[in-house]
């Protein structure tokens, strides 16, 4: 009599089973990835959020400044010779050494543009009208990074 030796008999029940755990397994693969996704998501959204805000109290510094410089002086040209400190200043009081401020005026009104390293820059516009100040433009853009990639050079052969 030869030894019969039997394999691993798998019933319904361990199939199912099995089935089962690898079906576990997948979704919570699928939690651990989309977890990860959603907090990378949301870590961008912060710090755009923080840095918009940054450009909106950095501005608003400014037009508080070059408000009570007008009050002050009551001259738009006395004011607009000490606009590079205000905007050094305005920075300095924000917290925000990454931001970059050109300032620039004309004889009837002072511009400056505040811009942060992610595209987001503010445009504003002040001009003195009956001796207060009066903000013309308050523009806040966002410029989005091009990747100089090419997906088709946009020739077609036709035999």
């Amino acid at each position: 009599m030869a030894d019969r030796t039997e394999g691993v008999r798998i019933g319904p029940i361990s199939l199912a089973t099995l089935i089962a755990i690898l079906l576990v397994g997948v979704l919570a693969l699928l939690c651990v990835t989309t977890a990860n996704a959603a907090q990378t998501m949301a870590q961008r959204q912060a710090s755009a959020t923080t840095e918009t805000y940054a450009l909106d109290s950095c501005g608003q510094k400014m037009l508080a400044s070059i408000s009570e410089e007008l009050s002050s002086s009551s001259s738009l040209k006395a004011t607009a010779s000490k606009l590079s400190s205000i905007a050094e200043k305005a920075k300095k009081d924000v917290g925000e050494e990454s931001l970059t401020i050109k300032t620039s005026s004309d004889s009837k009104s002072l511009s400056f543009t505040i811009a942060a390293q992610n595209g987001k820059k503010l445009d504003a516009k002040v001009s003195q009208k009956n001796g207060a100040l009066s903000v013309d433009q308050w523009k806040l853009t966002s410029q989005q990074q091009d990747a100089e990639e090419t997906l088709w050079s946009g020739s077609v052969d036709n035999d």
